[in-house]
């Protein structure tokens, strides 16, 4: 059995190494859905709209959530949460913008479903007007409802380490017993599932046919196979939840503390796929994706070359006026 040391320094570079990549793929991810998804053959379809809003909050939580953590439960620096600001910011927007960009995988997994749906009403949730609505409110319902974790966050000393993190027992049982698995957990994980399998029985229903050639069918395609993805990715994230719970009270050994403590980075680290891969996604599953990015990227390299033969004829200019 390896000891706590070694297990602690595995935990430490299993947040680093992969940390360091999901923070750079994500932020690039995001911002190549931004460019794609805001132009206009795309950001008039009402699932672009989340798209985009997704983007956003996973840039916010990579940015602010996976880094903190890679700096504190990496490189084992925990001076970044030794002011109570800070550690407020950190707690309230982490949670802010994770749980704003999980629902709006959510609304997405409802606009494929009403939008592949045979009835009217149902399909007239797709409209753009109605999805910035629904987008104002998971926004909303998100900053009210992450206030109690700024409020109630404190700097403690825990196992001989200051760690930012929420304190109390009415906050920490409205945790553990409502918030992370009924808004976390079940919410989300009902919702993905049920739209995701309604949508696709609406795709493969052979009286629909006629109506889903009128939709982008690689859109829905590519936003089945994100479900399926989250959903799947949650499952360690919630065994590891419940396990956490049933033990929180346990008398547990240095080296069970340890391996604990492993479990729980690597879960996390999982979590964060979540706001990473569904650019990678999109552009595996969809033909109009790839021809956008690619339509991108030669726009920036004309863009560096147009400014190699500027700066070149500058220099020629100089020589010549000289």
């Amino acid at each position: 059995m390896l000891s706590p040391e070694t297990l602690i320094s595995i935990s430490q570079w299993l947040t680093i190494l992969p940390g360091i990549a999901l923070i750079v793929f994500g932020l690039f991810g995001a911002l190549m859905n931004l460019m794609i998804f805001s132009r206009q053959r795309f950001r008039k379809a009402s699932s672009s709209q989340y798209i985009l809003t997704q983007s956003i909050f996973d840039m916010i939580t990579l940015s602010i959530a996976l880094l903190a953590q890679v700096i504190v439960g990496g490189f084992g620096y925990p001076y970044l949460f030794s002011l109570q600001s800070i550690c407020t910011f950190r707690n309230y927007v982490t949670l802010f913008s994770s749980q704003a960009a999980l629902y709006s995988k959510c609304l997405i997994a409802f606009d494929t479903w009403a939008s592949t749906s045979r009835h009217a009403r149902i399909r007239q949730w797709t409209k753009l007007n109605r999805a910035r609505f629904l987008i104002l409110m998971n926004i909303l319902f998100w900053m009210l409802a992450s206030i109690p974790y700024g409020v109630f966050t404190k700097i403690l000393l825990i196992r001989n380490v200051w760690q930012c993190t929420i304190a109390g027992p009415g906050i920490l049982t409205y945790q553990a017993y409502f918030f992370v698995p009924c808004l976390i957990l079940f919410m989300p994980l009902f919702s993905l599932s049920f739209f995701g399998y309604f949508s696709y029985v609406n795709m493969t229903r052979p009286t629909a046919l006629a109506h889903i050639r009128q939709i982008n069918r690689q859109l829905v395609r590519m936003v089945l196979v994100q479900i399926a993805v989250t959903v799947i990715s949650f499952v360690p994230y919630g065994l590891q939840f419940i396990y956490s719970t049933v033990t929180a009270n346990w008398q547990k050994s240095s080296q069970w503390i340890a391996l604990d403590s492993l479990i729980v980075q690597m879960t996390r680290i999982g979590f964060f796929v979540n706001n990473t891969v569904e650019f990678y996604i999109y552009i595996s599953q969809s033909n109009d994706v790839r021809f956008t990015f690619k339509r991108i990227m030669m726009n920036l390299k004309v863009i560096r070359g147009g400014n190699r033969v500027f700066s070149i004829d500058a220099r020629i200019h100089n020589i010549n006026t000289t």
